[in-house]
């Protein structure tokens, strides 16, 4: 008997349990994981939060769709710390004393993340910043983390660079005494500019307090405008402090050299001189000329990188900067921290933080990196991220790559091939760290002619001028062109030339290339038409490829700029664009579009995209006109006479081989996988034929049967009546439904 219960309890026991299992499977509420975005929502830094709240919303939509967490959501709680410290501080407090929020994404200020820090700290809240790069944030907080370099690296990489490739001698500094960033930033700066030699010749401090700043400016231009030689201008300052030292040296000194930290890029800085009258005027005044570093370079990135950008630009119809960029990298972070934190609904709040700060912890080397947009991801015994930073000058408003970038050396296997490099000036130290010297060539393509569309083969022949402008040498025999259906040599120097220090070489190429044509909406379509190529024996990190966005160097009678297509062709050039991207090259496997980062040899790869279209849709209406005429002979089988059998077999058939000819020499033309509009019409027409088909049998037999005498039977006319409305109905359908496909 004791048994029997058993057995019995053990079968229940395992039904209700398996039953609670599915249900927590299908049916109960999965736990909501919560993180707290504070960021500057008002005030004059809203620009910013704004762009950082739409990054970390991309990719959350991204990992709640994919339900990457076992179906668990990721939601944001977003509070606005109007970039100041108290308000930063009343904000940590409210996230402190939730109950259910597992880490914070901000500050976007040192001073507010500085401020905001004691509390997270104090309460153990994992916090991540990608903005703030003061010192003290994360140092003696092992709670705070970063995901972009500190300001001591900052400072290191600007004053090597002003030295190195810049080539100056001596630097007066600009400094705001704010207490946090300006002045972190400046303290590094005077410390390595004295390692390395670089002669600081002003050292001027302004006060943040603005009606006091506003007459330190003054002072310290009248002084600056009295130096015989102050040198590079380094100004270490934020965006909109920043933008108000460069007004003012615009108005006293109209030829000055200047270098600015990532404030210069920031979105306020680009956006303070819109309604300047000056500015108006000539686009560009104000800035044209300054240097400035930068996190992200979307035009040296790599292709995660340009992918945000496309869908940034997508969800916003605004350009992101690096704020966005570096944001999108830490929200990736938190994801994979809680990840492997492996957070359940069992533990405590203050254990779920403490396991999140440990997972992220544990991302301590490049094995156990994140690859995010600005490379693979990991964290030092102070919470910091290393990482090369870029360069670049405005001109035109436009934010162009310097002509030499610098990337971090993550292992020295070669020790002597290194110090070689270092007696060439091709590395820098920054902070400890060994970073060696990139070429950036400017690359542009003009189209002068695309012809011989060859959709069947998928080719097409490109005449073009192609040019680059660099900096000392650069080998052209290692260009490749990827698609280029024979090789093709860049041996017709059309151009030779000098600019500064810039050297300017233009070719002539004409040569045949392979495309994939999408045929889905055939007839109606539009072609992307590519030209790619990259340099055989020069990886990415000796050379990146840049779209020159200052355009052709010169124009005169050859045709250049204006792009054409053959007339014969009834196509037209809809858009042009140039942007460069990241190949991987797996040794012994080849070009693959998808592979581990660690594997993979990368070369930068340039890109240009011709976008054409159909010259008006004359060109459907022809491809069209044959199949429409066809319908309405078709449709005269409704008006026949009871029994005129033989005319309707004539007519069917007759559409039947026509129909059948033109579907066999469409088949003969384009070989693909899908149903383009034009086949669909076709296998309408066929539908058409079937219902002409069907009902004129059932019209031969009913005549055979009755004679006649009955010709004036009511179901002759109905048939005859489902005939009339049912085909153009039909046809109707299927022309509409081509169309809108």
């Amino acid at each position: 008997m004791k048994k029997k219960l058993t057995i019995h309890l053990t079968i229940i026991s395992i039904i209700l349990g398996a039953s609670f299992g599915v249900y927590k499977m299908f049916y109960a509420e999965k736990e909501t994981l919560w993180i707290a975005l504070a960021a500057p929502l008002s005030g004059p830094r809203k620009a910013e939060g704004d762009e950082i709240k739409q990054a970390v919303n991309s990719y959350l939509d991204k990992v709640n769709q994919a339900k990457w967490l076992h179906g668990r959501q990721i939601k944001l709680r977003i509070f606005d710390d109007k970039n100041k410290a108290k308000a930063a501080m009343q904000a940590a407090s409210e996230i402190a004393a939730s109950k259910d929020i597992l880490l914070v994404l901000g500050h976007y200020s040192s001073s507010a993340s500085i401020a905001a820090g004691r509390i997270y700290r104090k309460n153990g809240i994992p916090v991540i910043t990608a903005s703030a790069t003061a010192g003290r944030i994360t140092k003696g907080n092992n709670w705070y983390f970063r995901v972009v370099p500190n300001n001591a690296i900052q400072s290191s990489f600007i004053a090597n660079y002003i030295k190195s490739i810049l080539k100056k001698k001596s630097v007066s500094m600009i400094s705001v005494a704010d207490g946090s960033y300006a002045s972190n930033l400046a303290e590094q700066f005077r410390k390595v500019a004295n390692q390395i030699g670089l002669a600081l010749n002003r050292d001027w401090v302004a006060d943040p307090q603005p009606s006091q700043m506003e007459r330190d400016l003054q002072k310290i231009i009248a002084e600056l405008r009295s130096v015989k030689n102050p040198g590079m201008i380094f100004i270490a300052a934020g965006s909109l402090e920043s933008a108000q030292i460069i007004s003012l040296l615009k108005h006293a000194i109209s030829d000055y050299a200047v270098i600015g930290p990532g404030s210069f890029t920031a979105p306020t800085f680009s956006s303070a001189y819109e309604n300047y009258p000056r500015e108006q005027e000539r686009p560009g005044y104000y800035t044209n000329g300054i240097y400035a570093t930068t996190f992200v370079l979307f035009a040296t990135a790599n292709k995660e990188a340009m992918h945000f950008q496309k869908e940034f630009i997508a969800r916003s119809n605004k350009w992101p900067s690096w704020i966005g960029a570096c944001y999108y990298d830490a929200i990736l972070v938190a994801v994979e921290a809680l990840k492997k934190a492996e957070i359940d609904g069992k533990s405590n709040i203050r254990l779920k933080r403490n396991d999140i700060r440990v997972a992220l912890t544990s991302m301590n080397n490049p094995e156990k990196a994140v690859q995010g947009l600005r490379g693979p991801i990991f964290f030092d015994k102070n919470g910091d991220t290393g990482g090369a930073l870029m360069v670049g000058f405005y001109q035109d408003k436009k934010f162009i790559p310097a002509s030499v970038q610098y990337h971090l050396i993550q292992s020295l296997q070669d020790s002597s091939a290194t110090l070689k490099e270092a007696i060439k000036d091709k590395t820098i130290m920054v902070d400890g760290k060994i970073m060696k010297k990139t070429q950036v060539v400017y690359t542009g393509i003009d189209i002068n002619e695309i012809s011989n569309l060859d959709m069947q083969n998928k080719k097409f022949t490109a005449d073009f001028y192609l040019w680059f402008r660099f900096k000392n040498n650069f080998d052209f025999s290692g260009i490749k062109f990827e698609n280029a259906v024979e090789p093709v040599k860049l041996d017709h120097l059309f151009l030779e030339t000098k600019r500064g220090d810039l050297t300017i070489r233009a070719f002539r190429v004409r040569a045949d290339f392979k495309s994939d044509f999408s045929l889905h909406d055939y007839p109606f379509e539009q072609h992307n038409l590519p030209i790619r190529f990259y340099h055989t024996s020069l990886v990415k990190n000796s050379l990146v490829l840049v779209p020159d966005v200052l355009g052709m160097p010169v124009q005169h009678e050859k045709n250049i700029g204006k792009t054409r297509l053959n007339a014969v062709t009834g196509w037209v050039i809809n858009n042009i664009s140039f942007y460069q991207d990241v190949l991987n090259y797996i040794p012994g496997f080849g070009i693959k579009k998808e592979d581990d980062y660690r594997k993979a040899v990368q070369y930068s790869r340039f890109n240009a995209q011709i976008r054409i279209k159909r010259n008006d849709n004359s060109a459907a209406v022809k491809k069209f006109l044959p199949l429409l005429m066809i319908i309405a002979c078709l449709y005269l089988i409704y008006f026949m006479p009871y029994e005129w059998h033989l005319v309707r077999l004539l007519v069917i058939l007759s559409v039947l081989l026509i129909t059948g000819a033109f579907h066999y020499k469409y088949l003969n033309n384009f070989t693909v996988q899908y149903i383009t509009p034009f086949e669909y019409v076709l296998l309408a027409v066929y539908a058409l034929l079937l219902l002409a088909i069907l009902i004129s049998i059932l019209i031969f037999i009913r005549y055979s049967r009755n004679g006649k005498q009955k010709v004036n039977d009511p179901k002759f006319k109905l048939m005859m009546y489902v005939g009339k409305i049912m085909h153009p109905l039909a046809a109707l359908a299927a022309w509409g439904g081509a169309y809108i496909r």
